[in-house]
């Protein structure tokens, strides 16, 4: 009986979650496919171009950014800026410190919603696989369930045409085919690794089918490494010869030293050299 109640709570949990999404869904406040109502992702993690060399802006924060939101200053950094010197951006133009905007680092990304053109019922992009930025002029859009309806005639369930799209109807490129194969092959190697463990064969280890990869988001930005951040990786390049550098020298000077029984001088040496480095 003890081992029956956790079963019994998961089954009570998710009944009522689905009952919360049932009336959800009939208010009209929610997705008419997933049921929930506001897709919140990760919050952008926002890093200073100024002096301070890429540091990450806090959250809650403020901060100064250009018209097109490409590069941000924090507020210590936004001081440093002089009035009458123009600001050089990533893509190699110039802005005037005046034209920077201030904002607050507490922004959340929704997803964008779509409407039905047939029953106006509203969809998350994502959940209907709906292309924003493809689809930004005033287009004609039928959600799935309405899509099965008509082509199921008098709205009879057509179990060919529950899933309109999925992840394998999607296009493919070099580089989901390369993640696609790579996975099929460490999974294979798993499956051989489990049946030899079982001591069965290969055929009955189950196996996770139709696994599809597809790449829905691929940007290439060229990226303006500015003079402050150039330096600091010329330092940490120049600190490990240094130590190198004076390590050396100080062994050479402490053999020459020995030999001729020179220690104070040695030591003034070794001071002079540590003072030029």
């Amino acid at each position: 009986m003890s081992n029956a109640m956790p079963l019994l709570s998961s089954v009570c949990s998710f009944a009522a979650l689905k009952t919360e999404e049932q009336i959800q869904k009939r208010k009209g406040d929610s997705c008419a496919l997933c049921g929930s109502q506001r897709r919140l992702f990760e919050p952008t993690v926002l890093y200073c171009n100024g002096a301070c060399g890429m540091q990450r802006i806090r959250r809650n924060a403020s901060y100064y950014t250009d018209p097109s939101k490409q590069n941000h200053w924090c507020t210590s950094c936004y001081v440093l800026l002089k009035d009458g010197e123009p600001v050089a951006l990533d893509d190699g133009s110039e802005i005037s410190k005046s034209s920077l905007q201030k904002f607050k680092n507490d922004a959340l990304p929704e997803e964008a919603w779509v409407q039905c053109d047939d029953c106006h019922e509203w969809v998350h992009q994502i959940c209907a696989l709906f292309n924003g930025r493809r689809n930004k002029t005033a287009v004609a859009y039928t959600c799935p369930s309405c899509y099965v309806k008509k082509k199921s005639g008098e709205g009879e369930k057509n179990e060919e045409m529950q899933v309109v799209k999925c992840a394998k109807d999607l296009p493919q490129c070099t580089m989901s085919n390369a993640i696609e194969t790579g996975v099929e092959k460490a999974l294979a190697k798993k499956y051989e690794e489990k049946a030899k463990e079982l001591k069965v064969n290969v055929d009955q280890i189950d196996k996770a089918d139709g696994i599809s990869i597809r790449v829905v988001s691929n940007m290439e930005r060229q990226h303006h490494v500015r003079d402050e951040v150039r330096s600091i990786y010329q330092l940490i390049m120049i600190i490990p010869l240094m130590i190198v550098l004076y390590a050396l020298s100080c062994s050479s000077l402490w053999m020459i030293s020995h030999s001729l029984d020179l220690y104070p001088t040695c030591t003034l040496l070794l001071f002079v050299d540590a003072q030029a480095l």
